[in-house]
């Protein structure tokens, strides 16, 4: 009698535990599961930042090489860029 007593007792912790582990197990998971969306709005966030950042770098360089031609156009000179500055450094403009 005491013996099933006791493991009827036991039987009844060890589910308790288990279900008190089961229900922290989902609350882990829950919380990794936000800390997850989090890193991955951030992320996408950040991406965005970088793309838009390399969007006006390309268009400032592309800004840099018009107006770099249009200099060129204007010293009537026809070789390389490196050639154009050397031209103007030897002919004392700078």
């Amino acid at each position: 009698m005491r013996a099933q007593r006791v493991q009827r007792d036991m039987g009844y912790h060890i589910r308790q535990h288990s279900e008190e582990m089961h229900m922290t197990t989902e609350r882990l998971m829950r919380h990794n599961k936000r800390q997850l969306a989090e890193m991955l709005m951030d992320a996408q966030a950040q991406l965005d930042h970088c793309r838009q950042q390399l969007a006006d770098s390309r268009a400032d360089e592309r800004q840099a090489m018009t107006y770099l031609e249009q200099c060129r156009q204007a010293v009537g000179h026809e070789g390389d860029f490196p050639s154009l500055v050397e031209r103007i450094r030897s002919e004392g403009v700078w």
